[in-house]
């Protein structure tokens, strides 16, 4: 059921992926307990499927409860943790909770440089942290994080990429707010 909720969430399919995940996650939570590291994997996903169906309150409290079992099960440095952590950081974002996006994101982005992340895991991280600054009104370091976010997403992608036109947008934007035009 799992895997099948996860080909169906790829193909945009949401209702179905999400009915399914429920299912896989009741099963796992039955056979296997509700702390054990598959129940927090399925509960992660049920977090992601929410927050694409513009549910962030459901979206919050599965990946709070995922991110609780994962510690628990694993401690607090490894990457299903900071995959959490980043989920977390996206639903606070549009929640509007900026501030808290940015500890959940810094936490995140503090556990992949501790395992030696590379670029790809990281730059949706600073691009969403450097949004986050950025909507607190801290544009030095907004500036800072989305300048980085920018950096990554042309060595991931090369210039001409969807994802660093959006990194050059929101640092453009930064730029304007602070009536840095010409840099803009």
């Amino acid at each position: 059921l799992h895997n099948s909720a996860l080909i169906y969430a790829r193909q945009q399919n949401f209702a179905v992926a999400l009915q399914q995940m429920e299912e896989a996650f009741h099963a796992k939570s039955v056979a296997l307990g509700a702390n054990h590291s598959e129940t927090a994997l399925s509960q992660h996903w049920l977090g992601s499927i929410h927050l694409e169906l513009g549910d962030a309150e459901a979206a919050l409290a599965n990946f709070k409860g995922a991110l609780k079992i994962r510690v628990s099960c694993s401690g607090t440095e490894n990457r299903d943790v900071a995959k959490t952590l980043f989920g977390l950081g996206e639903v606070h974002f549009r929640r509007d909770e900026f501030q808290e996006a940015v500890e959940c994101l810094n936490e995140n982005l503090r556990v992949l440089r501790k395992l030696g992340s590379d670029d790809v895991e990281m730059s949706q991280s600073v691009l969403i942290l450097g949004n986050s600054y950025q909507e607190l009104g801290e544009f030095d370091t907004a500036k800072h994080h989305l300048s980085e976010a920018l950096r990554m997403m042309i060595a991931i992608h090369g210039p001409n990429h969807l994802d660093v036109a959006l990194a050059l947008f929101r640092l453009g934007i930064c730029l304007c707010e602070t009536n840095h035009y010409e840099e803009s």
